[in-house]
């Protein structure tokens, strides 16, 4: 399929806005490209999947695909970059293969999908996906509870309990100290914070969305909220909230 859109789509394949003629606002920040690149981005099954393909140039399609849609809406990136980069580290490159599947990362591989008003900015796109990118990589802790793909790549996890291996910003400061790896010195705070990361079937919503993409949301039963001086991204019960503003000086919430 995505050799004969090659032929159908021409140059289009390659174009910023895709064959659908996209408009989205895009960011080109070198540094985040490299951080993605280098599997440095805070996020360990997306450091993990990027680290065994410079490491190997292979990647499995699954990660492939999640590694691209957080490029290109946990980063705002430019999906070209992310193309050019597995152009060149992958063993069994494509053309007609690779930008075909970033086009349908990036939901620009068909006309009027996923536009955006002409006023908004980087930071929406990113804030408007975040549940997406939040139900992605809970969904990889589910399939790994254990973390075991994670801890082949990023050894810095290593000694982080199964509880944490995938959200190593969730855990308190004592707990980063006791195992050794404390979040933005022995492995990095995450490009985008704070991710919330559930295994709980009841946490979520999905149905299908238009033009055949889940519909993503969170449940609102049971109170559990993220403070917004907490940068960990811990999500909290009512009453571990109201401790922790307490433990801030703060009276209310």
């Amino acid at each position: 399929l995505h050799r004969l859109n090659a032929i159908r789509f021409g140059r289009r394949l390659f174009w910023l806005q895709g064959p659908g003629w996209v408009e989205r606002p895009w960011s080109w920040d070198l540094a985040l490209v490299e951080a993605w690149k280098l599997g440095r981005t805070g996020v360990p099954y997306i450091d993990a999947c990027m680290r065994e393909l410079r490491t190997s140039g292979w990647l499995a399609y699954k990660g492939r695909k999640t590694t691209g849609y957080f490029l290109v809406f946990g980063l705002g990136i430019d999906w070209r970059m992310g193309a050019y980069h597995f152009e060149d580290v992958l063993l069994d490159y494509d053309c007609a293969m690779n930008y075909g599947n970033w086009v349908t990362v990036a939901c620009i591989e068909k006309p009027r999908r996923a536009n955006f008003e002409s006023e908004a900015s980087v930071a929406d796109i990113v804030e408007a996906y975040r549940i997406d990118i939040e139900y992605k990589l809970s969904a990889e802790m589910a399939n790994d509870p254990k973390g075991e793909y994670i801890r082949q790549w990023v050894p810095e996890l290593q000694g982080v309990s199964d509880e944490f291996v995938h959200k190593p910003w969730a855990m308190s400061q004592e707990e980063m100290v006791k195992v050794g790896c404390v979040v933005g010195k022995d492995y990095p705070a995450p490009l985008l914070s704070p991710l919330q990361l559930s295994t709980k079937a009841e946490d979520w919503n999905v149905g299908d969305g238009d033009d055949g993409h889940l519909a993503v949301s969170r449940r609102r039963s049971g109170e559990h909220r993220v403070h917004p001086y907490d940068s960990s991204g811990r999500s909290y019960s009512r009453s571990e909230f109201l401790n922790f503003a307490a433990s801030i000086g703060e009276n209310e919430e």
